[in-house]
């Protein structure tokens, strides 16, 4: 299906369906980093039914060298998010999600340049890297495993999860997943395994006078064989939170973060080490049920997530 086809399937089912109250839900975010961000690690747990498209921009330069590898991260990744999710019964959900990538030389070197200025971060020599160029490089013991330097993009893995809850206010559920390598493992779209994911997730609602909520998770990735990537670690442990603090009606503050332990054997810190990420954003309740959130997210640890990354998005939540 075209990439058309796909946005005019999902217009009509976040359309056309009966909406619900809005409910403070996670940003959905992801390690966007150009290697490790090809984990399958899952987006939090929705807490209501419906669909959510997320609009991802984020710009990486990255440089590093040991005496067996050999990195050079240079370039911008576009990611559209599309995730689904719906009721079975009072007790049981189901979802599913994939994204829409694009690599490429991008727009927000300067941008970038003036943000690491302006909150002093560290830059790795990036004002003086070539403007508008894409070079995804990874080489292992002198074999090149990833030489990417020229546009491209497609559709990603294509994950399927089942969920159960326990408790609902406050809320416990655990969740079981499946990710398929729907991806090109060439196009750095997917990584080219087939991936099983289990998490426990605890939300809470209605906190500070009913302005807050906030949600947890724990989980484990255990990863497949991959062709492409042979040094992948089993299993990967990880963590998500958010709060949502409610600012006016139709207004509220999102925060997000996202740690997670090393998806490579690597002895590069950047991919043998673990990743965290930050996000700091807004939404705005358009309609009963509907929402259009923005954001800005960044690694605090440098190199192990994408750098500085954009992040709009949309969500319609159904009855």
């Amino acid at each position: 299906m075209s990439r058309a086809g796909c946005g005019a399937c999902v217009g009509v089912f976040l359309l056309c369906s009966v909406p619900a109250p809005a409910t403070a839900t996670p940003a959905g975010l992801r390690n966007m980093h150009p290697l490790t961000g090809l984990s399958s690690l899952p987006a939090p747990l929705p807490e209501q039914n419906g669909g959510n498209v997320l609009f991802s921009l984020v710009n990486t330069y990255l440089p590093r060298q040991s005496d067996t590898e050999t990195l050079l991260l240079d370039g911008e990744t576009g990611r559209a998010d599309l995730a689904w999710s719906s009721r079975i019964n009072a007790r049981w959900r189901w979802g599913a999600e994939t994204a829409v990538f694009t690599h490429g030389g991008g727009i927000l070197d300067s941008f970038v340049d003036h943000w690491h200025e302006t909150f002093d971060l560290p830059a790795s020599g990036r004002y003086s890297a070539p403007t508008g160029r894409l070079l995804y490089w990874y080489q292992r013991d002198g074999q090149d495993v990833v030489h990417l330097d020229s546009a491209t993009g497609g559709v990603g893995d294509i994950q399927v999860w089942i969920a159960r809850r326990w408790l609902s206010q406050p809320a416990l559920t655990t969740r079981i997943g499946l990710a398929l390598p729907s991806g090109s493992s060439r196009h750095l779209t997917g990584k080219g395994s087939r991936d099983l994911y289990a998490d426990i997730s605890y939300t809470r609602q209605g906190l500070l006078q009913n302005k807050a909520s906030v949600q947890l998770s724990l989980g484990v990735v255990r990863q497949g064989h991959s062709d492409l990537f042979p040094d992948l670690r089993k299993q990967v442990f990880f963590s998500q939170g958010s709060i949502d603090y409610r600012l006016a009606a139709r207004w509220s503050a999102q925060f997000h973060y996202l740690l997670h332990s090393a998806v490579f054997n690597s002895s590069l810190r950047v991919l043998g080490e673990h990743a965290l990420m930050l996000y700091g954003g807004a939404a705005w309740q358009m309609s009963e049920g509907s929402e259009l959130y923005f954001g800005v997210s960044e690694d605090p640890e440098y190199g192990t997530a994408q750098d500085v990354g954009l992040h709009l998005g949309y969500r319609r939540q159904f009855r």
